[in-house]
């Protein structure tokens, strides 16, 4: 009796490994890659100031500022030198999205923006918000605060005089079980004075 409940108990470990198996090889293969790419442009218009950003949610944290690298320095902007260089991601070779329990990681844009002027506000839009096929637009927050927007278009509180903000995007995949060759990611930020 005591060899048969053995052989029992045997079976039903084996049973239990092999779906167990079984499992891991249907998630890995609903695991899907997906890639994206962004472009963000950048207008400041009589305004001074600081920008610097961060991508989350890929393979590698992507950043703006002078060095494209952690601990840069945020790129300055003055009245006299408006012009900030496009932060475009991905090009020929688009970004991977991360992956936690094969579920897609949401993509995160930070964008932290200080205004150096000690007696004008500074005016903060994001305009032209639109994602690929398979994604979607999560949210769009100041200082914590969600921001509610039309086809894409956000405006936010103005950031005083000698004050400063963090605008988070958050941007999601809608079926992680898709793949995604390449899924473009655009907008604007749009930088101006209160007075002008």
């Amino acid at each position: 009796m005591n060899n048969r409940k053995s052989k029992l108990y045997a079976s039903l470990v084996s049973l239990a490994l092999v779906v167990a198996v079984m499992a891991v090889g249907v998630w890995a293969a609903t695991t899907q890659s997906i890639n994206v790419t962004t472009t963000i442009s950048f207008s400041a218009t009589g305004v001074s100031g600081t920008i610097s950003a961060t991508l989350e949610g890929t393979a590698a944290t992507q950043y703006y500022n002078t060095t494209n690298a952690a601990g840069g320095t945020a790129i300055s902007f003055s009245p006299s030198s408006d012009e900030l260089a496009d932060w475009t991601l991905g090009g020929t070779t688009p970004l991977a999205i991360g992956s936690t329990d094969g579920v897609a990681n949401d993509v995160v844009y930070t964008f932290t923006i200080t205004n150096s002027s000690t007696t004008d506000a500074m005016v903060v839009a994001l305009n032209d918000l639109t994602v690929g096929n398979n994604l979607e637009i999560v949210s769009v927050t100041q200082d914590g605060a969600t921001v509610s927007g039309t086809t894409g278009d956000y405006a936010f509180t103005n950031i005083g005089a000698s004050d400063d903000t963090q605008i988070v995007v958050t941007i999601g995949v809608t079926d992680d079980a898709t793949s995604i060759t390449s899924a473009d990611i655009t907008f604007g930020i749009v930088l101006s004075n209160t007075n002008s």
